[in-house]
């Protein structure tokens, strides 16, 4: 669609400021300083503190909105590429924690409204909180015109981690110029239910391989300050009938000397900043609640101590499928 000179934009904007549905984004907003001075805002203190500080002054919504995902749309309409004030205010009331940008529109579009969305959370919001912005990128950032490299399957197949590492950092280096923050991969899992429909998105068969490959990735991505989510933990390939989703079966020892150890060597040895469970059960128990796997292994004995995201309306599945 064509724009009008931005010059003209803060006019526009001015004239239609009662509307709540507007073709033209709101001018970028002056700083936030009402809570500059509490601790949580305060750079040279360290983490633990900001971070309990900042719990110390959450409502309960607060706390709940940075649990859940937002999402572009919910202020851009990524057809027309107009803009909606109202959904971009809800999405930060509701959903503020982070938000999903994959969709089909200019690198142009999508680092203006990932810059408006974060305006919005850093100077709009009561407490000022940034967003994590997510995407897809297990062989390319997603967006067109992206350098996109080989499936996961195939690159794997050089057995080439330096190459590997430097594809790693040339996604991150496409997806941060964009603001794009955190990228929903690589996967740890194994090729080894080759009816399952997304045997392309793994290293193959081979733990120590898929563990090698996923390590290098990490640490190519990483190395740009972009965060990787490893998944889908644990042992999400090799479902029933190879249906996507479907319950896996294999007992403790298959667990443990089958699926875990390239999950380990991602999430452990290359310093993985996220992980993602898995949408299946493991021998009846949904993964994205199963104690023994996300608490007792993950944390308990490999000292993971960062954050587990479920798959995309997974948790929803305990109420439902489960």
């Amino acid at each position: 669609m064509l724009f009008p000179p931005p010059l003209l934009i803060p006019l526009l904007v001015t004239v239609s400021a009662q509307t709540a549905y507007s073709p033209f984004p709101p001018p970028y907003s002056p700083p936030n300083t009402t809570n500059s001075s509490f601790p949580y805002k305060n750079p040279s203190l360290p983490v633990e503190a900001r971070v309990q500080d900042l719990l110390s002054r959450m409502t309960i919504e607060e706390k709940t909105a940075q649990l859940l995902q937002g999402d572009i749309s919910n202020w851009l309409n990524t057809t027309d590429g107009s803009f909606n004030q109202t959904g971009l205010q809800e999405n930060f009331a509701e959903k503020a924690g982070m938000f999903y940008v994959g969709y089909p529109i200019s690198w142009e579009e999508l680092s203006a409204n990932i810059k408006i969305g974060q305006d919005y959370a850093v100077n709009q919001t009561r407490l000022g909180i940034p967003a994590i912005v997510q995407t897809e990128g297990i062989h390319g950032f997603l967006i067109g015109n992206a350098t996109i490299f080989n499936s996961p399957l195939g690159y794997a197949c050089t057995f080439n981690r330096t190459q590997a590492l430097l594809m790693g950092r040339q996604i991150a280096t496409e997806a941060k110029a964009l603001g794009v923050s955190q990228l929903f991969a690589p996967l740890a899992d194994l090729a080894r239910e080759l009816r399952y429909g997304r045997v392309e998105e793994t290293f193959g068969e081979d733990g120590y391989l898929a563990g090698e490959i996923a390590y290098s990735y990490i640490q190519g991505v990483q190395a740009l300050n972009v965060s990787a989510m490893v998944k889908h933990y644990a042992a999400y390939s090799s479902p029933e009938q190879g249906l996507n989703t479907g319950p896996v079966h294999g007992g403790e020892r298959e667990l443990r000397t089958t699926w875990l150890p390239s999950y380990k060597r991602a999430i452990i040895d290359a310093g993985a900043w996220s992980v993602m469970s898995a949408y299946s059960s493991y021998d009846g128990i949904p993964q994205v609640a199963d104690y023994h796997t996300l608490t007792e292994i993950l944390r308990e004995e490999w000292g993971f101590e960062y954050f587990v995201s479920s798959d995309a309306g997974a948790t929803d599945r305990l109420a439902n499928p489960f």
